[in-house]
């Protein structure tokens, strides 16, 4: 019984770096190729714009608000 009863000795925790590190490293990789591929956009000063296809402008509409005060 007393067998049973005795403290165990405690192992200390260790903290362990390397899957950290192996995972940032794979993050820092993704981060930069990613980061990498920006499209550019080329010079559009050449490019027209078509004009509107719409036969009548739209009409201004009547906004009412009521508040408490009225």
């Amino acid at each position: 019984m007393s067998l049973l009863n005795r403290a165990k000795p405690r192992e200390d925790a260790e903290l362990n770096l390397i899957p950290l590190i192996d995972v940032m490293s794979v993050l820092v990789a993704f981060l930069l190729v990613y980061t990498m591929d920006v499209e550019i956009v080329q010079n559009t000063k050449g490019v027209e714009i078509p004009q509107s296809t719409a036969e009548t402008q739209a009409q201004q509409s009547v906004v009412v608000m009521i508040t408490k005060d009225h």
